[in-house]
């Protein structure tokens, strides 16, 4: 599942043009030849990212190490960003965070999602 949040998600990120990056590179799977499974670079910016489906029990302590290793490993990225299934927590949960670091609510079924910026939901044009 992880995959398929991986996929709808950066398919997101394109669509909704929220950092404004012209493509992504994504690793699939449990391979780990790159240091995150979402990078982009373009006009002097820097995306990082750490993707992960997890039932709503773990989504606190998978957050925590996705987090730790971001904050410790992204090294001057503009942007890092946590994407996860949306059904992981309930509602419009909204995360304390750096500025910097985004949160990205996938729904795979609908093939949407939400993020959360500086404690502010922001949809693509057409997302409900």
């Amino acid at each position: 599942m992880t995959d398929l949040v991986l996929l709808y998600g950066v398919r997101w990120l394109l669509h909704s043009e929220v950092f404004g990056f012209s493509e992504y590179t994504v690793e699939f799977g449990h391979e780990s030849k790159n240091q995150f499974d979402i990078t982009a670079e373009q006009n002097g910016q820097r995306l990082v990212g750490e993707a992960f489906n997890v039932a709503p029990s773990f989504f606190q302590g998978k957050k925590a190490a996705m987090l730790k290793k971001l904050r410790s490993k992204a090294n001057g990225a503009t942007y890092t960003v946590i994407m996860c299934n949306a059904d992981a927590v309930h509602g419009e949960y909204v995360p304390a965070k750096d500025k910097r670091e985004h949160h990205v609510f996938v729904d795979v079924g609908a093939g949407t999602a939400r993020m959360i910026p500086g404690g502010a939901a922001v949809r693509a044009p057409g997302d409900t």
